[in-house]
């Protein structure tokens, strides 16, 4: 029987600007269950400038930009 998949692994950021991130990360496993896409998020820690952005990409995906 199959497993869930396991989340990305190794996630960080590997290039910012005053007004974007590129992150990435490690594909993750899927233990016989097809993964159909992968959610980032990303939350302003500033409260004073308060941002959540949301991008989905698909499965073979292995870094985005977030803006």
């Amino acid at each position: 029987t199959a497993r869930p998949p396991d989340p990305p692994s190794n996630v960080g950021v590997i290039a910012m600007t005053c007004h974007s991130l590129k992150v990435g990360w490690d594909p993750p496993k899927e233990h016989g269950s097809e993964i159909v896409g992968i959610r980032v998020e990303c939350i302003s820690l500033n409260p004073q400038n308060n941002h959540h952005v949301t991008v989905d990409v698909l499965p073979d995906c292995i870094m985005t930009e977030v803006t």
